[in-house]
């Protein structure tokens, strides 16, 4: 018996997903957790903090962006590795 598939982006896509949602879910829930918590803290710096020094506000909205953005960089990084 012989079975022929075609892999193309949609289902390598909707594969890395539901491997990542599978093995990682520290990745996929915990980093934008974290992120959502320097965001929610750096909010508190920058709007409520009267010594006049923002930059470890602007330093936790930065970390936040990227820990709540991470999960889709590293699947969109997998699915470009996977066709290259």
């Amino acid at each position: 018996m012989t079975i022929f598939y075609t892999l193309d982006r949609k289902e390598a896509a909707k594969g890395l997903s539901r491997s990542q949602a599978h093995r990682t879910p520290i990745r996929r829930f915990l980093l934008p957790a974290i992120g959502l918590i320097f965001l929610a803290y750096s909010s508190k710096y920058l709007l409520f903090d009267k010594s006049g020094s923002s930059a470890f506000g602007v330093i936790l909205f930065l970390l936040g962006t990227f820990y709540i953005i991470l999960p889709t960089i590293l699947l969109r990084r997998a699915a470009k590795n996977m066709f290259s």
